[in-house]
């Protein structure tokens, strides 16, 4: 049972860490919208950070599967826009380290959630 919990808990923290990265980009979403699909990549997708961490609750394998794609999906379009100068992505405020921390608290608790199931 204490892996349960362990992973319960993991999953409370990354769900706030995604809420607070999609907060922290809604306002470029609304400003700039999606004019294309880099726009899409730029500004939807860190928007798109809570709902799919909030299906960890069901089912940590899809959330770690979907937010595994949306990093690597802002992270190349980031790449991309940056001049492929990873220099130039830790000074924009991309949060780029964030999501990746957030990827890895998700995988912990899909873990946690592995070992707490019985086979």
């Amino acid at each position: 049972m204490p892996s349960k919990l362990f992973s319960r808990i993991l999953v409370a923290c990354s769900c706030s860490l995604g809420a607070y990265l999609s907060i922290s980009k809604l306002g470029g979403f609304l400003v700039f919208g999606s004019p294309g699909f880099l726009g899409f990549c730029v500004f939807v997708l860190p928007v798109l950070a809570f709902p799919i961490q909030l299906t960890s609750i069901w089912n940590t394998s899809v959330a770690l599967l979907g937010f595994s794609l949306l990093t690597c999906a802002y992270l190349g379009a980031i790449i991309y826009i940056g001049n492929h100068s990873i220099r130039d992505i830790e000074t924009s405020g991309a949060h780029i380290f964030l999501f990746i921390v957030d990827l890895f608290i998700l995988l912990g608790a899909h873990l946690a959630n592995q070992l707490a199931s019985p086979k």
